[in-house]
């Protein structure tokens, strides 16, 4: 079954990607989209959640400071 894409999480395409490089955004961006997903409805702690930002992204607290809603 394919992740939800309820709450989909943009895919960033950069001028001068070539095609695996944007197979590869296109992945992360599902990756982002199920665990958001799933964080929401309650199926992954805040802890397991934090962990994954931590590991693929950066220092969660920093991520959050650079997000702008909307």
């Amino acid at each position: 079954m394919a992740p939800s894409l309820e709450a989909a999480v943009s895919a960033i395409w950069i001028p001068g990607m070539d095609e695996a490089e944007w197979q590869e955004e296109v992945k992360a961006m599902m990756d982002r989209t199920y665990i958001v997903n799933e964080f929401m409805k309650g199926n992954v702690e805040v802890d397991s959640f934090l962990d994954w930002i931590d590991e693929r992204y950066a220092d969660p607290l920093e991520v959050f400071g650079l997000w702008v809603p909307g």
